[in-house]
């Protein structure tokens, strides 16, 4: 499993929450047991439109310079 880490950016892989699959984000907060973590998400502007959390298989990370 990848490794993630507080600050890394991430993209969905599902929709929850009515934040569709694909949307940017970084993750905020990693929980104590690893399984999961708290991500802050953006609309196409980078303006925040959430926050939830996701387990790990539910994200992945991304290269913010080459993912536009």
């Amino acid at each position: 499993m990848e490794r993630f880490n507080e600050f890394d950016s991430v993209i969905t892989l599902v929709d929850k929450h009515g934040i569709p699959k694909g949307t940017k984000g970084c993750i905020v907060h990693i929980y104590h047991d690893n399984k999961a973590c708290t991500c802050e998400l953006f609309d196409a502007s980078f303006h925040t439109i959430g926050v939830e959390d996701y387990e790990f298989d539910e994200i992945r990370k991304s290269d913010c310079e080459n993912e536009k």
